[in-house]
């Protein structure tokens, strides 16, 4: 499912964990993990209101916006080990 939430952002910009939820058909309490796991992994970033210069978030104003950071993200089956 993480890659399936990748392209859809990828493709569709900038969305609210809402709008995550609906397009994938699943509750925002199942989505919720796995955007945190695509942000810690550089996949995803989440910005909060205010974060942008208003583009994107004027029509979402006091909500978390999630959107693609590209290919140069760490790849999801690489795992960082703590030093």
């Amino acid at each position: 499912m993480l890659p399936k939430i990748e392209t859809l952002v990828q493709q569709k910009g900038p969305m609210t964990l809402t709008m995550i939820a609906r397009e994938m058909k699943s509750s925002e309490q199942a989505i919720e993990g796995m955007l945190r796991l695509l942000v810690m992994r550089g996949r995803l970033k989440k910005s909060s209101q205010g974060a942008c210069d208003g583009g994107c978030c004027a029509t979402h104003s006091g909500v978390d916006l999630y959107q693609w950071q590209g290919e140069e993200a760490l790849p999801l089956n690489v795992f960082h080990q703590a030093s």
